[in-house]
């Protein structure tokens, strides 16, 4: 038998849902404490482990389809997190509209997380006869939390549920006498490897693509936090606790979502009969949760936080839309951001290949480069307000993997030069699809 523990540092936020019925209710033990599921843990997991080595995830987690069955060898434990200082935060959702890929005009929605900073500790054993069997399988995960392709929780996709492994305790063999001695005392007795020696586990599994672009907001930009407010009508989200100005991550994904769309009925006109086709392959890639069954989808976007930015209020008139002139007592006040001296936000977007045939990883890549060279080009905005010249972005560089791309800004012309084949290649499967020359 061997042992073996990681610990983690929560990154974004959390939600581990309790009751399908209580969006607020999180997932406790018996003590009250709230918990990562040892069901929740497994299953992420085991879903990222497939992707690496299928016939080994099978020897240590076990299978049952019917064809065949097999026990599992890895026990995993339920997690007790331990809540930073901020606990909680209250955040704020925006709904997007799928077609224009803006934010809907009174359309927000409220949760309760679990605040970045808190911790957790995930346990695990497994009875096999090679100790390298569970080291390789170990590193896999602790490799896979770090680059963010192994997350827990609900909302995944917009960037909750990302810890950080901040160390691990060293593997037992409890069939040598010393380990043995070292597991009856207790976790405090095991040799323990600090967070150094994690950042060494890397290149195990590298499964996915990471966009991450740079941008300024040269004019003003207004995510709206629902919020009523004693100086200003509207103003943009803030993190409950940190007070962080911040775009959250479903914004940034409903917009490439949104533009996904657009792009594939451009380039097929006859929109009646491509709209089933076209929504099938855009639930694929960002996921679907039209129905009861929920599916999470591929495209992964962090929140993003705007560190120190220039707040400036605006005075608005509200015009009447049928007669073309100003409504009486219709002043409305808003508190906009823009950046200053060359600072700038960062937008990353993860596209994860788990589960993806290679074609719909060509077409994801296509749809989220295309849409991130265009918002840093300022031709697509993000938040509220996109109307009156909101949510403008100017962007300053654009890397791919490992590949940084600058943005040229010349006589308002825009470029963008990015010599990548693999590129090439995925801009051209979005064409042949659209046109239907592809299954």
């Amino acid at each position: 038998m061997f042992n073996g523990r990681i610990d983690l540092e929560l990154k974004s936020f959390l939600h581990i849902g309790k009751d399908k019925e209580d969006n607020y209710a999180m997932a406790t033990n018996g003590d009250g404490k709230h918990i990562l599921p040892a069901s929740s843990i497994a299953g992420s997991v085991r879903s990222y482990l497939e992707t690496i080595n299928p016939e080994g995830t099978i020897k240590m987690f076990g299978i049952q389809d019917g064809n065949q069955e097999r026990y599992g060898r890895v026990y995993i434990y339920d997690a007790e997190i331990k809540l930073s200082d901020n606990g909680f935060e209250k955040r704020m959702g925006v709904e997007i509209n799928e077609k224009k890929g803006t934010a809907e005009n009174r359309k927000l929605y409220s949760g309760y997380y679990i605040a970045a900073g808190a911790k957790a500790s995930i346990m695990m054993q497994a009875f096999c006869d090679d100790k390298d069997d569970f080291t390789d399988m170990f590193k896999d995960i602790i490799a896979g939390i770090n680059s963010g392709q192994i997350t827990f929780g609900a909302k995944k996709t917009n960037g909750a549920g990302r810890f950080e492994a901040t160390g691990y305790a060293k593997i037992l063999d409890l069939k040598n006498s010393e380990d043995l001695e070292r597991y009856l005392k207790g976790l405090n007795a095991i040799e323990f490897v600090a967070k150094d020696k994690v950042d060494d586990i890397n290149g195990y599994n590298h499964a996915f693509d990471e966009y991450r672009l740079l941008a300024e907001i040269p004019n003003d930009l207004l995510v709206k936090d629902g919020e009523r407010h004693d100086g200003v009508d509207n103003a943009n989200m803030r993190h409950g606790e940190t007070g962080d100005y911040f775009i959250p991550g479903s914004s940034i994904k409903g917009m490439i979502r949104a533009y996904g769309c657009r792009l594939l009925r451009y380039y097929d006109h006859t929109l009646d009969q491509v709209e089933k086709k076209d929504l099938v392959m855009i639930n694929n890639i960002f996921g679907d949760a039209s129905g009861d069954a929920h599916t999470a989808g591929h495209v992964f976007c962090e929140d993003v936080i705007i560190e120190h930015p220039l707040r400036t209020v605006y005075n608005r008139i509200k015009i009447d839309r049928v007669l073309g002139g100003t409504i009486t007592n219709a002043k409305m006040t808003e508190e906009v951001l823009s950046t200053k001296h060359g600072q700038t936000i960062e937008i990353v977007i993860r596209i994860i290949h788990r589960g993806m045939e290679e074609n719909m990883i060509q077409i994801a890549n296509a749809i989220v480069f295309l849409a991130l060279r265009n918002l840093g080009a300022g031709f697509i905005p993000i938040g509220s307000g996109n109307n009156v010249g909101y949510g403008r972005l100017q962007g300053t560089t654009l890397k791919i993997n490992e590949t940084e791309y600058t943005y040229q800004y010349k006589d308002n012309h825009v470029e963008l030069h990015v010599d990548n084949e693999t590129m090439r290649q995925c801009l051209e499967k979005l064409k042949d699809v659209s046109h239907g020359t592809q299954e």
